[in-house]
């Protein structure tokens, strides 16, 4: 009996993506990633990996793949790649296999319609105005200003978002968006937000079908820009907090219609509650995942896999571990010519993981977001603050050089 392909449409590249693959193979299936530029996965996943060149951008065109390559049958589709999970919803639901409903992803990823739901769910809502013009950014700007936060309407990992104080800014990232029109996958990012910038410790929590599972606690860098840095898990909140954010989280994923598989929600605790940064219909990533896994016992990638397949899927409830992780980022535009001390970090105590995804000889530009960074290191035990400890340690260890691109 022939193995039956799990169709992933694009991927993740930092990090999730891989974990996918390794969990279609787990299940017994053959995972086949279908792409519009495989050469962009070189070196992301297992070896032997199959990734075959279609348009993704096209339904009718991963269909045909399928018809033509595929008379085993599919196992599943998903996308782990924010930016094509709706088409992947839409490819099951055509096959009539498991999936969130395609339509309430695509109203989901369009910022602008989530913030209208939510609000006439009657969720707290900054104020939130869609600009395509220089007039339209600078009334926005007056109606959400002075502290404001500018964003592709369409987008992922932090890319092109800023905050600003004034309206030179305002108008020169605006705009500086909206001349750019894509993202980095080269998608349209159908205009750009101003929003009111939102005062509070930012979280997020992490859910599967509906049902929060655990509270995040970030880290972003510095400002003008909101990196994610690291991770705690779980956030240094009281129960009340907790509960809170858990059920401000709840209310947004039912009013979004996203009760099918795992959703990513991402949170501001103001001074009059919770309030929604913005609900992403997929799983965390960020490596977020893998703390999950070490903090519930519930591994959020399998489940996934699980409930595409058909399969019924059971999560623990509870934490039984602390865990977090860090990043190490790129400190200006350059190329890396050495890296000393990684090895050290091997025999550190609590570390479960350490990651470089740069290499001696790398040139890289400065893009103020996922991008930048370079390499990751987990901790994991019983005391946050020993976690909290080991991690500040493991980040003073290794040593990177960098020279100047115009060096």
């Amino acid at each position: 009996m022939k193995i039956k392909k799990f169709i992933f449409v694009e991927s993740n590249t930092s990090g999730t993506g891989r974990l996918f693959i390794q969990s279609a193979e787990d299940f017994g299936f053959n995972p086949v990633v279908l792409a519009e530029s495989p050469e962009k996965y070189d070196g992301k996943f297992p070896e032997g990996t199959q990734i075959h060149q279609v348009n993704t951008g096209s339904v009718q065109a991963l269909l045909t793949w399928i018809d033509e390559n595929a008379p085993e049958g599919i196992a599943g589709v998903y996308s782990s790649s924010d930016y094509f999970v709706g088409m992947a919803a839409e490819l099951a639901n055509i096959l009539n296999l498991p999936s969130g409903s395609s339509t309430a992803i695509a109203d989901c990823r369009q910022k602008y319609v989530q913030r209208q739901k939510l609000s006439a769910a009657g969720l707290l809502m900054p104020i939130s105005i869609l600009v395509n013009s220089q007039h339209e950014i600078e009334m926005a700007y007056k109606k959400a200003g002075p502290n404001v936060v500018i964003k592709p309407q369409s987008g992922s990992g932090s890319f092109g978002v800023r905050f600003s104080d004034n309206l030179a800014d305002t108008i020169a990232w605006a705009k500086s968006l909206l001349a750019q029109g894509h993202n980095e996958r080269g998608q349209p990012i159908g205009g750009v937000l101003i929003e009111a910038y939102l005062t509070g410790k930012e979280y997020s929590v992490e859910a599967f079908d509906g049902q929060p599972i655990v509270v995040t606690e970030k880290h972003l860098s510095e400002m003008p820009f909101f990196v994610e840095i690291g991770h705690d898990m779980p956030a240094a909140v009281p129960d009340d907090v907790k509960e809170k954010l858990m059920k401000c989280a709840q209310a947004a994923i039912a009013a979004l219609g996203l009760q099918w598989g795992p959703t990513h929600v991402e949170l501001r605790m103001t001074s009059r509650g919770p309030v929604i940064i913005e609900v992403n219909p997929r799983l965390a990533g960020g490596f977020i995942p893998a703390l999950i896994k070490i903090c519930t016992g519930n591994d959020l990638v399998s489940a996934t896999i699980a409930k595409a397949a058909r399969y019924e899927v059971k999560l623990q409830i509870g934490l039984t571990s602390h865990a977090g992780i860090r990043f190490f980022m790129i400190p200006d535009c350059g190329k890396l010519i050495s890296i000393s001390n990684w090895e050290a970090l091997y025999n550190q105590p609590f570390l479960v993981d350490a990651q470089l995804y740069a290499h001696v000889g790398d040139k890289r530009q400065v893009h103020n977001d996922f991008r930048d960074r370079i390499g990751h290191v987990i901790a994991a035990g019983d005391s946050r603050i020993k976690i909290l400890h080991a991690l500040k340690e493991a980040c003073s260890i290794p040593d990177f050089i960098w020279e100047p691109l115009n060096g």
